[in-house]
């Protein structure tokens, strides 16, 4: 009978003991993903900073494509109104697509490519997309690791226990992935 006792207290403190660790790395790898989730806000930031100059700049050489820019102000709008990540991702993936547009435009525009300015906006908002797809690939990683922990057995009905849920990746939309086409009619 007292062995019965002992193993049953032996059971129970290793059990806690295990719960605790898991809480603990759960918790940890959380905070990766808020860290790396933090350094995409940063960098949607940064490019929704630019998106205003580039459509000054742009508006004085492209007469007739203002419906593309404006566009693109309102994807800007979007990102910098957004709630949650879903609504985030989305408007990002909106901006990405307005912006491949709008240098796509400029391609028939030649006073508008030797501007100095647009060159400068350019390059800028390219390394901010180079940086951001870095921010989403870390983000990923992080989502991938806290995933394999969270989805393994028995952690995963541990893990559901003390109230975490698998994550969402940082997602492209289909429409990203297509190359933009554009009309000159």
């Amino acid at each position: 009978m007292i062995f019965i006792i002992i193993l049953l207290v032996v059971l129970i403190i290793s059990l806690s003991i295990y719960m605790i660790y898991l809480y603990n790395k759960l918790i940890k790898l959380e905070i990766i993903i808020q860290k790396e989730y933090s350094n995409i806000d940063i960098d949607l930031k940064k490019r929704s900073d630019l998106i205003p100059k580039l459509v000054e700049v742009v508006k004085a050489y492209m007469e007739h494509e203002q419906e593309t820019l404006q566009k693109l102000v309102e994807s800007r709008n979007k990102v910098i109104e957004a709630k949650d990540k879903k609504e985030i991702n989305e408007a990002d993936n909106e901006v990405s697509s307005n912006l491949k547009e709008i240098f796509a435009l400029a391609e028939n525009y030649p006073d508008l490519k030797a501007s100095t300015n647009f060159l400068q906006l350019q390059e800028e908002i390219n390394n901010i997309e180079e940086t951001l797809s870095e921010s989403r690939k870390r983000y990923n990683k992080g989502i991938l690791n806290f995933n394999n922990h969270y989805l393994i057995y028995p952690t995963r009905i541990f893990a559901s226990i003390l109230g975490f849920k698998k994550q969402e990746y940082f997602k492209v939309n289909e429409e990203e992935k297509e190359v933009p086409e554009i009309n000159f009619d």
